[in-house]
């Protein structure tokens, strides 16, 4: 739902802001990733997860604070079920898969999960999409298609 009141300008700037943010995460993530890829999917997990907690940590501190108050029992079992089942055992099978795939396949598998969360937030959820929606998902698998379909460039 878009917001349509005064203000809507600086909303989208801050997406926008948001979204470069976010884009220059995934930059370091790629990178981390092309320099360690040694580690097996468990030390792999283990050092994503780190480096995720390092740099969020400062952020949630800054906007929002922590008040020890607020955290109870119940929060404390969500997080731990959140962050080892739903973050650790997930990157631990994606960082395990990548094993014995090329970087041009791990990189494809790593476009297509976005796309599985609007097909599973469109499908299963039943949440609308609009065009716009609709027109980046045929960019974005188009994207994908182009440049696996390029294939190996033969070396001469």
């Amino acid at each position: 739902m878009q917001n349509s009141g005064i203000g809507t300008t600086e909303n989208h700037l801050l997406g926008i802001g948001y979204g470069l943010i976010a884009a220059g995460f995934y930059a370091v993530l790629t990178l981390v990733n092309k320099f360690i890829w040694e580690l097996d999917g468990l030390a792999n997990t283990l050092l994503q997860l780190g480096l995720s907690v390092a740099m969020l940590f400062p952020f949630v501190l800054f906007t929002e604070g922590f008040n020890f108050s607020l955290v109870t029992g119940n929060t404390v079992i969500l997080m731990l079920v959140l962050g080892i089942f739903h973050g650790g055992v997930g990157f631990y099978m994606f960082f395990a898969g990548m094993r014995g795939l090329k970087g041009q396949s791990i990189a494809v598998m790593s476009y297509i999960a976005p796309l599985t969360s609007l097909l599973i937030s469109t499908l299963v959820v039943g949440e609308k999409m609009s065009l716009q929606q609709l027109i980046g998902a045929i960019l974005w698998i188009g994207s994908i298609w182009i440049g696996e379909a390029g294939g190996e460039k033969p070396k001469g």
